[in-house]
């Protein structure tokens, strides 16, 4: 399968149709989803998950390497294809991890992983696209991504539900918070990071969060006190 997808990609230099380019995006996703398949032991869902990510990876990669290239045709063939079905892969993979939280399948450091991995693809995309909401979305997953992570050091030792537990997630996303709001400060002068940091249209995610942490806050105050 991978044959025939590098074999569809490479052909469509001389076609030139975004369709094929398409098909053998879906072919490779096939074919990593089949090594996986073969060459783990871990469940269902979580072969579907890294080959997604693998697949979003690779398609990305592809996408960047057509971006600065003098040709126009490559924009419409290679890139634009490439581009969506990486984040095809990823909006996919992201229902994955959250679905997966549920049945509790996915442990907190894998799932911590898988949401760096995210995270990643998505500040790509978001930074070479300059796509706000994007970016958005990126700050969700990494905070996710630090609750996982510091779940999986407080579960040896603590309930993740635990006051003490709830503080040390909420301190780290406030952390995260105020790096947004200072590079936002050193952003002054460049306008296409200033755009990406602070939207005109829509609040950013990350001022989001510290509205919930400050009323979590109070929240949880008022539990330890009742």
């Amino acid at each position: 399968l991978a044959i025939v997808a590098v074999t569809w990609l490479v052909a469509n230099l001389r076609w030139r149709h975004a369709a094929i380019t398409y098909a053998g995006s879906l072919v490779m996703a096939a074919a990593i989803l089949f090594a996986f398949r073969q060459g783990t032991d871990i469940g269902i869902a979580q072969q579907f998950l890294w080959s997604l990510l693998t697949h979003a990876t690779l398609c990305l990669l592809g996408s960047m390497m057509t971006r600065f290239a003098s040709s126009d045709w490559l924009r419409e063939v290679y890139r634009v294809p490439l581009q969506f079905a990486s984040l095809a892969a990823s909006f996919v993979a992201a229902a994955i991890i959250l679905g997966e939280q549920f049945p509790a399948d996915l442990s907190w450091s894998m799932s911590c992983v898988a949401c760096c991995w995210l995270a990643a693809l998505w500040l790509t995309v978001a930074l070479l696209e300059g796509w706000p909401i994007l970016f958005g979305a990126f700050q969700v997953v990494l905070g996710l991504a630090w609750i996982f992570g510091a779940g999986d050091w407080l579960t040896r030792d603590w309930d993740w539900r635990e006051p003490f537990s709830l503080q040390i997630y909420a301190l780290g996303l406030g952390v995260g918070c105020l790096v947004w709001e200072l590079m936002r400060i050193g952003a002054r002068s460049q306008p296409r990071v200033l755009a990406i940091l602070s939207p005109p249209n829509f609040v950013p995610m990350d001022r989001v969060i510290t509205v919930g942490l400050i009323l979590g806050q109070y929240v949880l105050s008022l539990i330890v006190v009742l």
